[in-house]
């Protein structure tokens, strides 16, 4: 920036920024790694008389002038883990219909996502997702591995932290179907 010139923002980016307190500097640092855009017209405003073409909507902006951030990585900027960006790249940014809920992990920077998907996502394709996820390195291929085994994904509790030691369940000799009844398999343990 030249000295004694301030860099003129949008008034939505300036009124983001005056909740300085909730801003996370890590979001604001991914989303100056992203493609910024000023969306012209949003596809239900397009004019008549225009012919919609893949990109005529949207003129590229520096983020502090965008309307919309894409998934996909800029290619001259390095990723928020350093490298630089050479081919098409991009972040997990999904506007989701459904109530999701992300908890801070014991481990720093990390997280766990809970999804609330009404009705519950078929279990064949929920090992599908798990993969997925695995290949493109949101999750641990171990954790993918371990959970597809298990037939589902655990989480600790956010009250729970990894330096506490769990007190050792007796070994159960035949592996519960579901829990009805567990108390009754695990001789009266209490949950």
């Amino acid at each position: 920036m030249i000295e004694g010139f301030e860099m003129r923002h949008s008034p939505e980016y300036d009124a983001y920024l005056k909740g300085w307190r909730l801003v996370n500097p890590s979001l604001f640092n991914l989303l100056s790694c992203l493609r910024s855009y000023a969306v012209r017209w949003w596809t239900a405003e397009a004019p008549e008389h225009e012919q919609y073409e893949p990109g005529m909507d949207r003129v590229p902006e520096p983020l502090c002038y965008a309307n919309v951030v894409s998934s996909e990585l800029r290619r001259e900027a390095h990723s928020p883990f350093g490298e630089m960006v050479a081919e098409r790249r991009h972040v997990v940014a999904i506007d989701l219909d459904i109530p999701a809920y992300l908890v801070p992990s014991t481990t720093e920077g990390h997280s766990h996502l809970y999804i609330d998907v009404p009705g519950g996502i078929e279990h064949g394709a929920y090992m599908d997702l798990l993969g997925a996820l695995a290949r493109c390195g949101v999750i641990e291929q171990g954790y993918a591995e371990v959970s597809q085994k298990r037939g589902h994904t655990d989480l600790r509790p956010p009250w729970i932290k990894k330096e506490q030691v769990a007190v050792a369940a007796p070994p159960v000799q035949q592996p519960v179907a579901d829990f009805e009844g567990i108390n009754d398999t695990l001789a009266g343990d209490v949950f």
